[in-house]
């Protein structure tokens, strides 16, 4: 059984929403939020002691269904306002209360997502999918808060993702959220690489593709990219069309040089299904193509398109980079207003963002 999705939580810049069939990782590319809190492993079920195998995910409610609908035209305002409308029926509704978490805390809502989550576990208390939904959404508000909220609010996000493993030792995307947590997280805080290295063994026996990928970012991190790469692309040829996996392969591709072949595996991956790891990808190969000096026009339409159409997640592009990128693109196009503009929204959204200044200089 394939996983629907994969995810490192807040450990790692993440690429996809469970909740919404989206998807995460990125190395090389990904940036670690130090600020942010994962889960130890106290209570997290051992893989040896019982025979596992990976848990199908439920089939999304017709409301979730709706929902998604309107995430694949790039309007995830209005998939928000649509699991709003009708609170009481949305949290009966495990896919789509879990949808509804996720979506408040990428849209700027973290407070509301954590009250929601709380709310969707009082509803669904023997579902991992609801501490799940719980366990991110703290994470996102502990990002914001800052260390005070950290140390206020460790051990609920602790124990939401040590219940989300113990109630499904068979999910996928709780025990990435485990390893990534362990891979990245200070040793202050509980972070073990040895742990780490242990459970992604135990993950190979639900799935060899997540487990090799999982080891592939703990040797990454490790400084192991030769082999991190070689992984990969063993990996990659067993299950070619793990979206997930070649998203972290193709980094590892782009961090080693071989600018070939991550831009083949990345074009392998956008010409798979509409996933957030598909987006991601889409954005590597538009980085790429202005680097390489491919069209112009068809990097800005792939930017354009993340821009558009990418759903939210933890792991999508830097906005005020990819605004960046529009300008170098418009620039070489000769639309150098347009190129202005897009630099100064970057600038907008990220005053340091040396690259945008520096293009403002150039450009007046």
């Amino acid at each position: 059984m394939k996983p629907s999705s994969t995810s490192c939580g807040a450990w790692r810049v993440p690429l996809f929403v469970a909740g919404a069939g989206l998807a995460v990782v990125g190395l090389g590319v990904a940036v670690w939020v130090a600020a942010s809190l994962g889960m130890g492993t106290t209570g997290a079920p051992d893989a040896s002691s019982a025979t596992l195998a990976p848990t199908s995910a439920a089939p999304p409610s017709p409301l979730a269904q709706q929902a998604q609908a309107l995430l694949r035209r790039g309007q995830a305002a209005q998939a928000l306002a649509l699991l709003e409308h009708d609170l009481p029926a949305t949290y009966e509704q495990l896919s789509a209360g879990a949808l509804l978490v996720e979506l408040s805390r990428h849209l700027g809502a973290s407070d509301a997502a954590v009250q929601r989550g709380e709310r969707l576990v009082q509803r669904w208390p023997q579902r991992s999918e609801a501490h799940h939904a719980l366990a991110q959404a703290l994470g996102t508000h502990l990002r914001e808060g800052g260390l005070g909220a950290a140390l206020f609010s460790l051990g609920a996000y602790k124990r939401a993702l040590t219940q989300a493993v113990a109630l499904d030792p068979g999910s996928v995307d709780a025990r990435n959220n485990q390893i990534g947590f362990l891979i990245y997280a200070p040793a202050m805080v509980g972070g073990d690489k040895a742990q780490a290295r242990r459970l992604c063994h135990e993950l190979s026996q639900l799935d060899p593709a997540a487990g090799s990928m999982m080891l592939a970012m703990l040797l990454e991190e490790e400084g192991d990219t030769a082999a991190a790469l070689a992984l990969c692309r063993e990996a990659a040829n067993a299950r070619p069309g793990y979206q997930d996996l070649g998203v972290v392969y193709a980094s590892l591709c782009e961090t080693r040089g071989y600018m070939d072949e991550a831009i083949q595996v990345a074009t392998r991956v956008v010409e798979g299904p509409l996933t957030a790891a598909r987006f991601r990808a889409l954005y590597q190969l538009a980085r790429l193509g202005l680097e390489r000096r491919v069209s112009a026009q068809t990097c800005l339409d792939q930017l354009d398109e993340v821009a558009a159409l990418a759903p939210p997640s933890d792991f999508m592009p830097n906005p005020a980079r990819l605004q960046s990128h529009r300008g170098r693109a418009l620039e070489r196009l000769g639309r150098f207003e347009q190129a202005r503009a897009a630099h100064q929204r970057a600038l907008e959204l990220d005053p340091e963002l040396d690259a945008a200044r520096a293009a403002l200089r150039r450009l007046d």
